[in-house]
């Protein structure tokens, strides 16, 4: 019962210093793992893009579970790499998303605010983020940029 609840009996000075001994050592534990892991959020913050990772993008798509991006033409300019791994890239240029929710219910939630239940739209600009292979799967559709520096500006 909710108002049944008492103090265990015992030293509470004992049990007070093994919960600041445990509150020291997970702190240490968290302290020493705090710098490679704030690091790697301040890079993935503050990535940017290049001229050097920027193309020439055309029949692209992207399909992941119910949404597909395509890519119709236009330039993208991936960000540079943290860790080894591209995690995002600008679009800029013709585009469109399609998505499709799984089940009527999502369908019924869409439509409630979009007016349909699906959702296709036409976009000249995106940003996108990812942590997968996104970067090599557009590989083949890339061609060298027309005018990368002015891109990036």
């Amino acid at each position: 019962m909710a108002g049944d609840w008492k103090m265990p009996k015992g030293n509470v000075t004992t049990v007070a210093k093994l919960a600041l001994c445990l509150v020291l050592l997970v702190g240490d534990v968290l302290a020493q793992e705090a710098p490679s892991t704030m690091a790697l959020y301040r890079q993935l913050r503050s990535v940017g893009i290049s001229a050097a990772t920027t193309h020439q993008v055309r029949d692209a798509g992207l399909d992941r579970d119910d949404i597909h991006i395509s890519l119709q033409d236009g330039t993208i300019a991936f960000t540079e790499a943290v860790d080894g791994h591209v995690t995002g890239a600008f679009f800029q240029g013709e585009g469109e998303i399609l998505l499709i929710p799984p089940d009527r219910a999502e369908r019924a939630s869409l439509a409630l605010f979009t007016g349909f239940p699906v959702l296709e739209e036409k976009f000249s600009t995106a940003y996108f983020r990812f942590d997968d292979d996104t970067a090599q799967e557009l590989a083949p559709a890339l061609r060298p940029p027309e005018d990368a520096a002015s891109f990036v500006e």
